[in-house]
């Protein structure tokens, strides 16, 4: 019997921005909400292996309806773990699901860098990432 192999590249249909600074997420997240004006609540952690649950990295989301988008902030280290190796210097990953251009990008960058201890904070090539597959599971 002859065996059909279907290769697949999914569709990223977002954008990503990556932030770096040095507080807790839940400090990042009151800081989002109160200075860049989102509306984060804290959900589930990622669990990105079922088989070791305590490896859950922090994760916040928000649903913006009238603008029909929604993000959803997470943490890439959570105590000596790393989710994506290859952006070791990025502490938390801003993944925004929607109608989205380069403008509205560049505006939300700049309510981002409003927040005094964030260091960095720039959108992310998807494609750059070598297991990219893990941000599916996310949105």
């Amino acid at each position: 019997m002859t065996k059909y192999r279907l290769d697949v590249e999914p569709t990223y249909d977002f954008a990503l921005i990556g932030i770096s600074c040095h507080e807790k997420d839940y400090r990042l997240g009151w800081a989002l909400n109160h200075i860049a004006e989102f509306r984060f609540e804290r959900t589930d952690n990622f669990i990105p292996d079922e088989q070791k649950p305590e490896e859950g990295f922090p994760r916040y989301e928000f649903n913006d309806e009238e603008l029909f988008r929604s993000y959803v902030l997470v943490a890439n280290q959570f105590g000596t773990k790393i989710m994506f190796p290859d952006l070791s210097g990025i502490d938390f990953l801003l993944i925004i699901k929607g109608e989205i251009d380069s403008r509205d990008i560049e505006q939300i960058l700049e309510r981002i860098h409003r927040i005094e201890f964030v260091i960095l904070a720039s959108e992310l090539d998807v494609m750059k990432i070598k297991n990219r597959e893990t941000l599916l599971l996310l949105t």
